[in-house]
């Protein structure tokens, strides 16, 4: 299975998108700012671009596993190999404030106050699809 983050809109300090999921649009997305850096041959990242905990991970491609989250204590998906970032999980939240460098996901958006809400359900929807898939990945694209 391939799920897509499709970064949209930046805002100030705030990056907004959409996770698609099998071509269907799944939720809406939330993220710290995009600090890549783009080129005549596109978006390039370098690690002294990271400013901790306040960075959206590098666009690309990414293997997703759910595993057991100590802080949140369930399972939830986990995108690994992200260079620079450890521990980025996509779960609920409402805004830059919940994020920590992990995608945020909602069925519900505000563009012009930068917030996302309800999200009930929607992170064990997620897993399930995932623990059914025999493998996935994650593309992240900005805009």
């Amino acid at each position: 299975m391939i799920l897509r983050l499709r970064r949209t809109i930046v805002i100030e300090d705030v990056t907004m998108g959409e996770l698609w999921m099998d071509n269907v649009r799944f939720c809406w997305t939330l993220e710290d700012p995009i600090r890549e850096q783009v080129n005549e041959q596109g978006w390039f990242w370098r690690p002294e671009f990271k400013v901790p905990q306040n960075t959206a991970i590098p666009s690309g491609r990414y293997p997703v596993e759910v595993t057991w989250s100590h802080r949140f204590q369930r399972p939830m998906p986990l995108i690994r190999d992200v260079p620079n970032f450890s521990g980025i999980r996509i779960h609920g939240g409402n805004d830059v404030d919940d994020t920590e460098g992990c995608p945020l996901i909602a069925r519900q958006r505000d563009i012009s106050s930068g917030r996302i809400w309800n999200t009930a359900g929607l992170v064990d929807r997620l897993v399930s699809r995932i623990e059914a898939a025999p493998h996935c990945t994650i593309e992240v694209t900005n805009p």
